[in-house]
């Protein structure tokens, strides 16, 4: 099927429900202040999720990176990890692959 490698974003409820009605999403605040949309790859989105929304219902969101062609940038975070970072375009509701919905109660399961 020749599927590409996968970028995820988690979004609050309410960058969810901007998303679906204007059919982009330029960030959230911290996206903004750091000048690129933070992505997270498939085997970095749950450890993302516990860092910076825990005990949060977020939305997330699957991109296939060849969408973003030149515009994705594999950097290292803070703790030297390589994360995919998106400049100068918005995240497109065209280009959604999938979604799933995570409950916070759901995350606190398994204690």
């Amino acid at each position: 099927m020749g599927m590409g490698l996968s970028a995820f974003k988690i979004l609050r409820e309410k960058e969810w429900l901007e998303f679906k009605q204007n059919g982009d999403f330029s960030g959230s605040e911290h996206d903004q202040r750091d000048g690129f949309i933070h992505l997270s790859s498939k085997d970095q989105v749950e450890r993302t999720k516990e860092k910076y929304f825990a005990n949060e219902d977020v939305y997330i969101v699957e991109f296939n990176v060849d969408d973003f062609g030149n515009d994705i940038k594999w950097e290292k975070s803070s703790e030297g990890i390589q994360f995919p970072h998106l400049y100068g375009r918005p995240l497109k509701v065209s280009q959604m692959i999938d979604y799933q919905f995570v409950s916070s109660s759901k995350a606190q399961k398994g204690d």
